[in-house]
């Protein structure tokens, strides 16, 4: 019940600044007591709404991998979801609803405007019936000066209580807000610092990849010679063949030919093949050979009595 709607019995009293001063607070006191009534609601709608939507997010997170296997889809809107998806989204809707309920305090705030709204009710019934009590106990038609004293008291106390339950939750709601906003700053800054270290990580990461991929691509574009040196019967021709590192090359030397080369060759392990025709005889040689970089790799061979450096 607003102040206004109970009975102050100041009909027929005459005192101008005392009626003045009652009609400041019954004016007042109505006016935060809508003020926490109207704010009541709105904290309990927004507080409900927050709490429900948390409340289902964390169910569907929670059922929809029970029902569903990670392989498992549906079509929204033409588009193609896989369930888990779903799931982890309505988990974060529901982190997010609890953060904002929790940030801008709709739950604490629709608690404290009850108990405020409860101790408003209390101080206007308990000083509307001093007033009342010691209206019964003087002329109001003409009070002594010790009476308007009395009045004045407890209207100055009704003034005061009033006011110092309003400053008393305000700072009580400072302080609470104060500390929410404290820890999702403190939140913040302790994502922002693990995402840093999170992002250094991932850097030092591409680049060592990168690194590795530029050694393997240098790698690749290195290359090596191979340089092959023979004794021979005067007459023999010999062909030599070289397979290895996505290469098959073939050398066809005739009698006059005593050493041969390969160039620009990939850095790797090769199979070297040598054979030597002379009349109706027919020697084969066959040997792995090791490309390293900037190095020129030298085979030699004899085959007329099979001797090798």
């Amino acid at each position: 019940m607003k102040a206004s709607d109970r009975n102050w019995g100041i009909a027929g009293f005459n005192n101008a600044i005392i009626i003045d001063y009652l009609n400041k607070i019954i004016e007042y006191s109505d006016e935060q007591l809508i003020f926490y009534t109207k704010g009541k609601s709105r904290r309990r709608y927004f507080s409900n709404a927050f709490i429900l939507l948390a409340v289902l997010g964390f169910s569907f997170s929670l059922i929809l991998p029970i029902l569903k296997g990670p392989s498992d889809e549906i079509c929204i809107f033409n588009q193609i979801v896989n369930y888990y998806s779903i799931g982890y989204l309505s988990l974060a809707l529901a982190s997010v609803a609890l953060l904002l309920d929790r940030l801008f305090g709709h739950s604490m705030a629709w608690m404290r405007f009850t108990s405020v709204k409860m101790q408003l009710d209390k101080i206007i019934a308990e000083f509307n019936g001093k007033w009342i009590q010691l209206l019964q106990s003087i002329d109001v038609q003409n009070p002594t000066l010790e009476q308007k004293n009395e009045l004045m008291t407890i209207l100055l106390a009704f003034d005061t209580t009033i006011r110092e339950t309003i400053i008393t939750e305000t700072e009580s709601w400072k302080t609470l807000f104060s500390e929410q906003l404290q820890s999702f700053n403190s939140k913040v800054n302790e994502e922002l610092n693990l995402s840093r270290e999170q992002l250094k990580t991932n850097k030092e990461e591409i680049k060592k990849n990168i690194k590795q991929k530029n050694d393997e691509e240098n790698k690749k574009n290195q290359r090596g010679a191979l340089l092959i040196e023979f004794e021979k019967e005067q007459k023999a021709k010999v062909t030599i063949s070289l397979k290895g590192a996505s290469l098959t090359k073939t050398l066809a030397l005739d009698e006059s030919n005593y050493s041969c080369s390969f160039d620009n060759l990939k850095l790797g392990r090769y199979l070297l093949t040598m054979t030597t025709l002379d009349t109706d005889k027919t020697k084969t040689i066959e040997k792995f050979v090791s490309i390293k970089e900037d190095e020129i790799v030298e085979i030699k061979h004899d085959f007329r009595n099979k001797k090798e450096n």
